[in-house]
């Protein structure tokens, strides 16, 4: 129940462990950052679709997928929309063949 409570106050935080958990898995570099950082070097704009991004649709978006060895560092991150991130998936960034090449 603690667990629950803290990861439900604390959502940032465990995206971070999450994020931290897939790059040491791939074996990709992992630098730490903070949601809020990004979105203040971004100017809280969407980095795949060009609007403002408001509070309750925040997400960040790595420019590399860390599946295809993109680091989870700041160089490698925007702040995009939930719904952009989810529409820009690996297949649809990447065509087959490059991703055959990256991997």
């Amino acid at each position: 129940i603690y667990n629950q409570a803290y990861q439900q106050a604390h959502p940032e935080r465990m995206n971070a462990r999450t994020r931290k958990y897939r790059a040491l898995k791939k074996g990709v570099a992992h630098q730490p950052y903070m949601m809020e950082d990004i979105i203040q070097r971004d100017r809280g704009t969407c980095g795949l679709c060009g609007k403002k991004v408001v509070k309750a649709d925040r997400s960040i978006d790595h420019i590399l997928p860390i599946s295809l060895g993109g680091a989870d560092a700041p160089h490698n991150v925007q702040l995009a929309h939930l719904l952009c991130n989810k529409a820009n998936s690996n297949s649809a960034r990447f065509p087959a063949n490059l991703r055959l090449a990256l991997t």
